[in-house]
């Protein structure tokens, strides 16, 4: 990807961090990208467990978004999106499932940051820390009762920083088009998630085009 980059004048520079805290290795490597790339617009998160076409990055900066994702699946059974969009009516955030070669650039609500490319400003704007997960008051009723603990409900680092973005004016894009494997027991892509569907029919997904 970064030889595919180079052919057509995007210069890429390598920060690398493994922790046992998720939110702090992406703390980490924000803040060395900052010291030690200060010339640096764009941070692309890659998570090592990920599959991605060699031209990724290309089509990522194309769209000069501040925030722009991918949208990878889940290794769990179900293989849900890791994509989300709010409904109109309640605060459940819905997984959004497009087949690549029916996808295209949507505004969309959450994401994970296995791959997800932000601008610089973004980071700057925010302020440190950048990625924190914690508990809070719960939104709405329709949640899942594993993830309230003693009447908190649990907000995971790449939720969290997405929802202070979009406080902040900050939008999040996804391009669909772009395929994603997800490394477990084999390659887990778009395709797990449509079989699971053909197996329940009476899961409805949330496909709205939003901007």
């Amino acid at each position: 990807m970064r030889e595919k980059s180079r052919q057509n004048n995007i210069s890429t520079y390598v920060s690398k961090k493994t922790t046992t805290d998720i939110a702090h290795s992406r703390n980490l490597l924000v803040s060395d990208a900052m010291t030690r790339f200060p010339q640096a617009e764009y941070f692309l998160f890659m998570d090592n467990d990920h599959t991605f076409p060699d031209d990724l990055l290309i089509r990522l900066l194309a769209h000069q978004k501040d925030i722009v994702t991918v949208n990878a699946y889940r290794k769990g059974y179900g293989h849900y999106p890791v994509v989300s969009m709010q409904g109109e009516n309640d605060d459940y955030f819905r997984p959004i499932h497009i087949p690549p070669s029916e996808g295209k650039l949507r505004r969309v609500t959450s994401a994970g940051t296995g791959i997800v490319m932000i601008n610089r400003k973004v980071f700057e704007t925010m302020g440190f820390p950048w990625f924190k997960s914690e508990y809070v008051d719960p939104v709405g009723e329709d949640m899942d009762d594993a993830t309230i603990v003693e009447g908190k409900m649990f907000v995971s680092e790449d939720n969290r920083f997405y929802i202070i973005a979009t406080s902040l004016g900050f939008k999040l894009y996804c391009d669909f088009s772009i395929p994603i494997g997800h490394l477990g027991e084999y390659e887990y892509t778009w395709e797990d998630h449509e079989q699971y569907l053909e197996k329940h029919p009476e899961v409805v997904e949330d496909t709205k085009n939003g901007e």
